[in-house]
């Protein structure tokens, strides 16, 4: 980004050659060089800087905000001229009116479905091997409780009967 260090000089005057990228790194917050750091850390660093320190740190700051400033202006340029935003934004729209056909199409759909009555086969269909599942169950804890037993029951051939007659 050897342009944007050009322009921030340009901008800056001379100070921005003798601080542009090692004071970029040096008070960047993830270092804790400078005393803004939320944390616990960087506060204790700050009470023991002296008034120029403190001052140094303001003005490296304050030039890493005109440089990301210049960087971000040079950025938004690039892509407002390359036509990457007119891309992106035809992109969304294409990517809207599909998700809205595909939702139209869907309703429409659930609509014909339901007026075909096929929703209310499926959820007869559903109840009636629920009632059938639960009659196998039924059959199968009797016909384990006679097993430990040792009797055979009518309650298992009465369970049978009911669950063949449903099904």
């Amino acid at each position: 980004m050897s342009t944007t260090d050009h322009g921030s000089e340009r901008k800056l005057g001379g100070s921005a050659a003798s601080t542009s990228d090692s004071s970029y790194s040096s008070s960047s917050p993830s270092s804790g060089a400078t005393g803004g750091s939320s944390s616990g850390a960087g506060t204790a660093a700050s009470s023991s800087l002296s008034p120029a320190e403190r001052a140094e740190q303001i003005r490296l700051a304050a030039n890493n905000i005109r440089q990301s400033a210049v960087m971000l202006r040079e950025t938004l340029k690039a892509l407002r001229e390359s036509g990457a935003l007119r891309e992106i934004g035809a992109a969304v729209r294409e990517a809207s009116i599909a998700a809205r056909e595909t939702a139209r199409e869907i309703d429409e759909t659930a609509k014909q479905l339901e007026r075909e009555g096929v929703i209310q086969e499926v959820s007869s269909a559903i109840d009636d091997a629920s009632r059938s599942v639960k009659n196998a169950a039924e059959t199968t804890k009797a016909a384990a409780a006679s097993a430990r037993t040792g009797t055979t029951t009518q309650a298992t051939t009465t369970t049978t009967d009911t669950a063949a007659g449903t099904a």
